[in-house]
């Protein structure tokens, strides 16, 4: 267990701890003469953050640390923090946010997701296999309002699935190119962060080529120039009907004008209808 030289009833008060680290928390004293006493405090819990994200970097076997109270507090990440309070020792912690992430689906195809992720899971190791991190995830879960597997897992560590697989059955994982691991359940459900209308893009080893971004400025410019062509036509027609009416034949007390000159004279109409009467 991380063992501290200051008291930690001082900073944390719950067994499990909910902060971004972007405010105090709420049972700290505030006013403009605390002032000091809150900086005191932050820092205190600052250092319990970078300590243990150290920790949980060492036992993945990580070459750099990445979980710091400078990261969580830039970021807007949220950590929860398991203590045991009276006996002034940190359990674990869990560090959580949203990042846009693009995934290959269940079909091949890549599509971007605004994604609720599991950025950080770490339990001390004298108090694993305790139940500890369930009860963890189960906080973590019940905060964010969602489902275990709908989240997205950054560089989960063997014991990491193990523990989903255990805790929640969920066994079949589809690892990402960006380090990023997802159940299958993810794109069946749609996935916490699922985005309809979400640009679909067709992976390399897809039997359909991937449309470029550029071509896509490309197509809209062709599809702009067909629809001015159109427009043009349509103007066209327009006008010639519009000729064509002004250019009916005309009558006269001579006949009737035709196109080309012509001109048929009413007394051949009249002959016509002399011979009928006859």
């Amino acid at each position: 267990k991380m063992e501290f030289s200051f008291p930690l009833t001082s900073i944390l008060q719950d067994r499990i701890t909910i902060t971004s680290l972007d405010t105090p928390l709420s049972h700290w004293p505030a006013g403009r003469g605390h002032v000091n006493d809150l900086r005191e405090r932050m820092a205190k819990l600052d250092d319990i953050i970078n300590k243990m994200g150290i920790a949980s970097s060492r036992a993945q076997g990580l070459p750099t640390v990445i979980t710091t109270a400078t990261k969580t507090r830039s970021l807007g990440h949220k950590i929860y923090l398991l203590a045991d309070v009276a006996g002034n020792k940190v359990l674990g912690f869990i560090k959580a946010g949203k990042k846009r992430l693009f995934f290959h689906d269940l079909s091949g195809n890549l599509r971007e997701f605004n994604s609720l992720c599991l950025l950080d899971f770490y339990v001390h190791e004298s108090c694993q296999r305790t139940g500890f991190g369930y009860e963890m995830m189960e906080t973590f879960l019940k905060d964010a309002n969602v489902r275990p597997y709908e989240l997205a897992i950054d560089r989960p560590s063997v014991k990491c699935l193990q523990f989903f697989s255990k805790n929640y059955n969920l066994k079949d994982n589809r690892p990402q190119g960006n380090n990023y691991v997802v159940f299958r359940q993810f794109f069946e459900g749609g996935g916490k962060g699922y985005k309809k209308g979400e640009k679909e893009y067709k992976s390399r080893d897809s039997k359909v080529e991937p449309v470029p971004v550029i071509g896509l400025k490309s197509l809209a410019r062709e599809a702009g120039a067909n629809n001015r062509l159109e427009t043009h036509r349509l103007e066209t027609n327009r006008d010639l009907r519009s000729v064509s009416r002004n250019q009916q034949p005309a009558r006269s007390k001579h006949g009737l004008h035709l196109k080309g000159g012509s001109t048929e004279f009413n007394g051949v109409i009249q002959s016509r209808n002399a011979h009928r009467s006859e």
